[in-house]
């Protein structure tokens, strides 16, 4: 099935709206040190420093754009530097391609880490799979916005191991969303503002390199913006059948070089950069 023909299903918004940050493993820019990074591809530039994850063609999800980044569950992980574009917000979408081959265990190792940003037992945000303490949560998405007091949530239904799976969190002030693969699973009231924390951002792990990711991860963005459910599902299809043009018109030019040059990727192609040129 291509995008756009799901009956019912509303494109009208650009699936770029609101997007603040989309970090893709990519080569680095020609003339540049020999070193692989987590691309952030749209302004901010928030790029992540990549602290032994492996570099993997051999598992990807259908239509990333790029390579995805193997965790081993120890010691690997994914930095972000802190800067006024790292501001998370009330309302917020927040999507990633997630390959879990375990769950954690025991006590507050129960979580393993997608993104946070967590020092000393103290969050702005916080989305992992699985909960403090609580093994019924394994294998379920968890957020925390953190306004003082930590307001774990969960999704009802799982993440499945083994497997790609699209995970997103939707949060519009009143209540979070959670979906997996573009259907939603389940809400809940959720009314957090996120107290700014200042603290660097961490992809794969805490920041004390526990609660570990064990597999893979890509492909993750956050929207400060509220998608709907029908936004969520193109979104979705957009991500498993190769990005449109809308999307990529996001980023710069120089970035989407980078992905082009990546081998084993979907090819970027050059009506995308002219059109972004003339933009």
């Amino acid at each position: 099935m291509r995008l756009g023909h799901i009956i019912g299903v509303n494109y009208a918004a650009p699936l770029n709206r609101g997007l603040y940050h989309w970090w893709m493993p990519v080569a680095p820019d020609a003339g540049t040190a020999n070193t692989r990074v987590l691309r952030d591809l749209v302004y901010h530039e928030d790029d992540g420093t990549i602290n032994n994850p492996a570099w993997s063609y051999s598992v990807q999800p259908h239509g990333t754009l790029g390579p995805a980044l193997e965790f081993s569950g120890t010691n690997d992980k994914v930095d972000v530097s802190d800067s006024g574009s790292m501001n998370m917000q009330q309302v917020m979408t927040f999507t990633a391609w997630v390959h879990p081959r375990s769950v954690g265990g025991g006590s507050n190792a129960h979580m393993r880490y997608i993104f946070n940003d967590e020092s000393g037992g103290s969050a702005t945000c916080r989305w992992s799979m699985g909960s403090a303490g609580n093994a019924t949560y394994d294998q379920r998405i968890g957020v925390n916005y953190n306004d003082g007091s930590n307001n774990d949530t969960q999704s009802t239904g799982d993440i499945a191991l083994d497997a790609w799976s699209h995970i997103g969190t939707v949060t519009d002030g009143t209540n979070i969303y959670f979906y997996i693969n573009g259907v939603q699973d389940s809400s809940a009231a959720y009314t957090i503002t996120p107290t700014q924390k200042g603290n660097a951002w961490q992809i794969g792990a805490l920041t004390t390199t526990s609660r570990e990711w064990d597999g893979w991860l890509t492909d993750i963005a956050i929207r400060l913006e509220a998608f709907n459910e029908h936004e969520m599902l193109a979104l979705y299809e957009a991500a498993c059948q190769g990005y449109p043009e809308e999307l990529l018109r996001a980023t710069k030019p120089r970035r989407l070089k980078s992905i082009a040059a990546v081998a084993g990727g979907v090819p970027v192609k050059e009506k995308h950069y002219r059109q972004m040129r003339s933009a």
